[in-house]
């Protein structure tokens, strides 16, 4: 009786805390990566040669965004995608966010040709992945503060 109410307790809370992902669109696959990896793929890159695998959305909580990427990441892994380009992002009131990407199965020459169109000598910065805050964050590049 104990294991039955603990598993209802921690069911309820999961599904009060899950995302929800949404295929927008879905293509058939037969491709299944070698290895389990889930790159970017830049602006430059040529998506002609690719296999489209889905196009997803995944809606949830703005206080843990990696969580909306990880379950779209997650979803289309199981259809085969191993890259993904970046469609949106909007906040759709003050507690919640949507995320839309697009997926792809790529080879490996896609893989060496999108890591050449990377830009070389560039910085990114990531800031705090709860959205629900608003503190400033700093930073110091050789010793100045911003």
């Amino acid at each position: 009786m104990k294991k039955t109410l603990t598993l209802l307790v921690l069911f309820i809370g999961c599904s009060m805390h899950s995302q929800k992902v949404k295929f927008i669109t879905i293509n058939d696959t037969l491709e299944k990566p070698e290895y389990q990896q889930f790159v970017y793929l830049g602006e430059a890159t040529d998506l002609t040669n690719l296999k489209a695998v889905a196009k997803v959305k995944s809606t949830g909580s703005l206080k843990n965004i990696a969580s909306l990427f990880e379950n779209l990441k997650i979803e289309t892994q199981k259809l085969g995608a191993n890259t993904f380009r970046f469609e949106s992002f909007k906040k759709i009131d003050a507690e919640n966010g949507e995320l839309i990407l697009s997926t792809y199965f790529c080879n490996d020459d896609t893989f060496e040709t999108n890591f050449e169109n990377i830009p070389k000598n560039k910085v990114y910065i990531f800031g705090n992945q709860n959205l629900t805050e608003h503190k400033s964050q700093t930073y110091k590049v050789n010793g100045n503060k911003y």
